[in-house]
């Protein structure tokens, strides 16, 4: 049972392009599947690895239409925050430190413990809070 739900939050993972999370319901299918027997849902986890290979390459602003812009769903702080969460993901799949992560990103360490402090994202990145 666990499989297969961290299967289904895989994929609702990757439709919210938290990719992030969905390699870590991923990893827990890995450890899972050997006791999953139908072989739909191995089939089915292929598709969504191969989504969050997709995902994990590019950054996409879906283009809105008029009413869209009018209804306010070209909103810049959203599509900020869903750009520094894309290249802080990218970056901490190589490093875990701060340090080199910040040198990666080209931006100040005070700068990306900022963002991590704004969006609240210390534990989703397992990185240790900034000594005040």
């Amino acid at each position: 049972m666990r499989a297969v739900l961290s299967l289904y939050l895989a994929r609702t993972y990757v439709e919210t392009q938290d990719i992030l999370s969905a390699k870590n319901q991923l990893q827990i299918w890995e450890q899972l599947k050997g006791v999953v027997e139908h072989d739909g849902l191995h089939r089915h986890a292929m598709k969504i690895r191969e989504q969050v290979e997709s995902c994990s390459r590019d950054f996409l602003i879906q283009a809105p239409t008029g009413e869209d812009i009018r209804l306010g769903k070209l909103e810049f702080r959203e599509h900020d925050k869903l750009l520094k969460q894309w290249l802080i993901t990218r970056v901490f799949e190589v490093t875990k430190e701060v340090g080199e992560a910040s040198q990666l990103l080209g931006i100040s360490r005070d700068a990306l413990y900022q963002w991590l402090k704004t969006y609240g994202w210390y534990e989703k990145y397992g990185i240790k809070r900034r000594n005040s």
